[in-house]
């Protein structure tokens, strides 16, 4: 007799719905509407639980309901959401409607499921450090519930004291299964494979709007990009040191066109490149053909945003990471197409040396050669001009004058530019009647941010016949107090620009006046210090469990064994020191050994007594009371047997329906004394004048059903 039941959902499956709904929440892709409509959900089937309106149990009110969320998930789909997202939607939603359902149910099974996915589906929505809280909030609690569901199936109706008792057992089940799953969870986690996912994460709104970061750039995007304070990278030292503030540059794209007010690429076109490293499921790409000298590697962690660039120091060699594909334009930017609104990290490799002085003033400035046309020529586009004012040239032309080379005359443009130049992060209007923006910056009194001074520079030098180029990127960054890693923000976008040089390459340069970057204080209030360590530990969460693949295992693992023969090399050679000093101290020896024979006494004592101690505290088992296995017995012989997923109760129930009403009695009072046993703790207690009834109502009906009865 399974029959279904309407008492009130248990604490537990509220709990446990709400760490799922709260996991979702924190993806930032549940819209506020729908927030709404489930804490109401929850607010109302709390209140309500232990007297509902009966359109809480009505069947077309709910099928209703179900109709409506199902066409919220489908227009959420094709309104622009992800996959992903929408079946957030139908978890949300679902949830809140089962959870105002009061129709006679066995179990608050699906309720549990629905909560798990959620929780899935949040793994797949965020990489924040709040869902990893979530599961560990979730475990016990899923654990807990399923117990309590169990137990409630089995033995429903125990009374007060029992359920009490049931409760302890239910923390003992709970704790001891969440400890297992975490110790048998975690080393798998980090033990098994690793394989590449294809899942992108789905957002509803990117966090980030930057402007900059595309084929083109207008003046000012930069500057209006530096108004956000938002983090964008975060980078560490893998081999060599930090670079310092002033010399702090990560580049994102390169221009070579400009009409005046716009610096764009020429040749947009993307060249997709991939290389597999051996051994690993990252990828690695070489930017060049040879290496120069040692390299420094830097870890750059990229925040998600609209643009889909990655962003480098100076001349880099070598870029490694975990993507399927990267694309380089003309002016060798890189871009990840495929997860443009993923938090990534990749391994940069540069030149560990930066060219000197000495070595650029012999080089030569010329544009770097490219195949074109089966045929290697020089590209003349990193000399192109707009129309100018002829004041422009000649002001070049009086910058450079007396110069003895071509490194020196791009040093005296920079440093005009820096030494008369004011930096101002809103340019003041110019009057169309002066010409260009630009020129009437260049030509002023050169009042403007980082862009202007950048393409100031950059047109003053194609005048004099210098290649170069515009890049825009991140330079500065605040370090953390440890000094682990650069901090770098929306705010500290910047533009400057590159020189090619025959023999050495492009090199940067940076014209902005040096008051273009003052140092950031440093936060000493509480809040502050907060936001600053949880930045951290979402840093380290992000690079040791979410961005964890099969490269950081191998690492890990050469690490260990590294670390296990330098412990067993000095363990060694500890055990041998000690030898040797017994051997040389022949006075001491029965001393020695006595102290080494007490303190093995003691170890195995100590061992003893813990096992004890291990043994007290399991629990011991608990076999059916003499009685109550007596009465089954009794019972089957007489074709009542208690099926395993009949609850003591249950089967009570179906064997009063058998028995004459003094049987059915006393084995009432032997299923009830049985559950205060096992549930309670109830002291034993004589029972075998209700066995002798049993056997006595038994006796009568097996006398009622013979044919020679004539009763």
């Amino acid at each position: 007799m399974n029959e279904t039941f309407q008492e009130p959902r248990p604490g537990t499956v509220y709990i446990l719905s709400l760490i799922g709904s709260m996991s979702l929440w924190a993806t930032g892709q549940i819209p506020w509407w729908l927030t709404a409509v489930q804490v109401g959900c929850f607010a109302s089937s709390w209140g309500l639980r232990r007297r509902p309106p009966k359109f809480f149990a009505s069947t077309v009110s709910l099928n209703v309901a179900m109709s409506a969320i199902a066409g919220v998930t489908i227009y959420s789909r094709y309104t622009g959401h992800g996959s992903i997202v929408a079946l957030a939607y139908l978890a949300a939603l679902t949830q809140a409607l089962q959870l105002l359902d009061t129709r006679p149910r066995r179990s608050d099974f699906l309720l549990i499921g629905i909560s798990l996915m959620q929780l899935v589906l949040a793994a797949a929505l965020t990489q924040s450090i709040l869902l990893p809280l979530g599961v560990l909030a979730f475990i016990p609690m899923l654990i807990w519930a399923l117990a309590e569901q169990a137990v409630r199936e089995t033995e429903r109706g125990a009374p007060g004291p029992e359920r009490l008792n049931m409760r302890r057992d239910l923390i003992r089940v709970t704790t001891l299964g969440t400890l297992g799953t975490l110790a048998i969870g975690v080393p798998l986690f980090f033990g098994l494979p690793r394989t590449q996912s294809s899942l992108p994460m789905q957002s509803v709104d990117s966090p980030f709007r930057v402007t900059g970061f595309s084929h083109s750039v207008t003046l000012g995007d930069v500057g209006r990009a530096q108004q956000d304070p938002r983090v964008v990278l975060r980078v560490e030292a893998i081999q060599g040191s930090l670079p310092s503030r002033a010399h702090a540059y990560w580049r994102g794209l390169a221009f070579d066109h400009f009409d005046g007010l716009r610096w764009s690429v020429s040749n947009p076109e993307r060249v997709v490149s991939r290389q597999p490293l051996e051994g690993t499921r990252r990828r690695s790409l070489r930017l060049r053909r040879h290496d120069i000298g040692p390299s420094a590697i830097q870890r750059i962690t990229r925040e998600p945003f609209d643009a889909a660039v990655l962003f480098t120091p100076d001349d880099p060699e070598r870029i490694e990471g975990r993507f399927q594909r990267i694309e380089r334009d003309s002016n060798g930017g890189l871009y990840l197409p495929a997860r443009s609104r993923d938090r990534v990290h990749y391994d940069i490799w540069t030149p560990a040396r930066t060219p000197t002085a000495e070595l650029l003033s012999l080089d030569r400035a010329a544009p770097p050669r490219e195949r074109r046309g089966g045929r290697r020529r020089s590209a003349q586009r990193y000399l192109q001009l707009p129309e100018l004012d002829p004041r422009v040239s000649q002001l070049a032309a009086d910058m450079v004058d007396g110069q003895p080379n071509d490194f020196a005359r791009v040093l005296a443009i920079q440093q005009a530019l820096r030494r008369d130049g004011r930096y101002t992060p809103t340019p003041p209007a110019f009057d169309s009647a002066q010409g260009s923006a630009f020129e009437a910056f260049l030509l002023g009194d050169l009042a403007g941010h980082c862009e202007y001074f950048a393409s100031a520079m950059a047109v003053l030098a194609r005048t004099q016949g210098i290649p170069v180029r515009l890049v825009n990127g991140y330079a500065g960054g605040t370090p953390d107090e440890d000094g682990r890693f650069i901090e770098v923000a929306q705010a500290d976008a910047h533009a400057w620009v590159e020189v090619h040089f025959e023999r050495t390459g492009w090199v940067r340069f940076d014209p902005t006046p040096p008051d273009r970057r003052p140092d950031r204080q440093e936060a000493t209030s509480l809040l502050s210090w907060l936001q600053a360590a949880a930045r951290s530990v979402d840093l380290w969460w992000f690079k040791r469990v979410v961005a964890f693949d099969s490269g950081d295992q191998a690492g890990a693992l050469l690490g260990f064994h590294l670390q296990s023969e330098q412990w067993s090399e000095t363990l060694t050679k500890g055990l041998q020191d000690q030898v040797d000093d017994f051997a040389e101290t022949d006075s001491q020896k029965p001393l020695s050994l006595l102290v080494l024979f007490v303190g093995v006494v003691i170890s195995l004592l100590c061992g003893w007594r813990l096992a004890l101690g291990w043994r007290r505290l399991r629990p011991k088992s608990r076999a059916l009371p003499p009685p109550y296995r007596r009465a089954q017995r009794t019972l089957a012989r007489a074709g009542l047997q208690r099926e395993a997923a009949t609850s003591a109760r249950e089967f009570a129930a179906t064997v009063a329906m058998t028995l004459p009403e003094a049987g059915a009695q006393a084995f009432a009072k032997i299923t009830d004394q049985y559950l205060a046993e096992r549930f309670g703790q109830a002291e034993p207690r004589d029972l075998s004048n209700e066995l002798d009834q049993l056997d006595a109502s038994l006796e009568t009906l097996r006398v009622s059903r013979s044919p020679h009865s004539t009763g």
